[in-house]
């Protein structure tokens, strides 16, 4: 459940949390990348972690729509998607990282 003004679209949310749950891949597997992640995402952590947690259906979450506008603006910046993008898979977040970055 998102609360505030709007109402993202059901499938703003699926996109959302899909993006969510890459960045917190590559977080894990580029330590390297995870300060300059952290910095980038400074102060949105907790509504990244509710968002790309995988447990939750895409109904059966709570953050406010600003959180959540800010997330998704998030994945508009460039640097932020080259990172991400090899993480992402059509359904679901690849469980491992793809051999391009593998060290």
């Amino acid at each position: 459940m998102i609360f505030g003004i709007g109402t993202p679209t059901p499938e703003d949310v699926k996109d959302v949390r899909k993006n969510c749950q890459a960045l917190l891949k590559a977080m894990e597997a580029h330590q390297r990348l995870k300060s300059t992640l952290e910095a980038w995402t400074q102060g949105l952590m907790p509504a990244i972690n509710i968002l790309g947690n995988d447990g939750l259906e895409d109904q059966i979450f709570t953050t406010s729509f600003c959180d959540f506008s800010a997330v998704q603006h998030l994945f508009f910046v460039p640097q932020i998607l080259t990172e991400v993008e090899p993480f992402l898979d059509n359904d679901s977040v690849q469980s491992n990282p793809p051999e391009s970055l593998a060290a």
